[in-house]
């Protein structure tokens, strides 16, 4: 790894049966000691496909981290609660999705 470079992590996800939940890359650089650097998190866009679709996620890690000595990626299914605002503050009702599933390819 090279320091204050730019990288781009990018891949292909598939989702199937979501209806509520969604799938999302997240990249972030690490410091030598693998702790995570402040700052340094980069999410893509939060996706669903349908028909059999393919779609190109991807996260651009800008190179401002002098000390960033490797990248972290995670590849997840997150459910409403986790990526929407509430809308009724403490007891806000969240639908979830148990059943669906996301494949993620080519991930580079």
């Amino acid at each position: 790894m090279f320091p204050q470079t730019e990288y781009i992590v990018s891949g292909q996800v598939h989702t199937k049966d979501l209806h509520h939940a969604r799938a999302v890359m997240i990249a972030r650089f690490l410091d030598r000691a693998n702790a995570p650097i402040a700052g340094s998190e980069v999410t893509s866009d939060l996706v669903v496909t349908s028909g059999g679709e393919w779609r190109t996620v991807s996260c651009v890690l800008p190179g401002l981290y002098e000390n960033a000595a490797y990248v972290q990626v995670d590849l997840e299914i997150l459910q409403p609660e986790q990526f929407r605002v509430p809308q009724l503050a403490e007891h806000q009702v969240w639908p979830s999705d148990y059943s669906g599933q996301v494949w993620f390819d080519d991930v580079s």
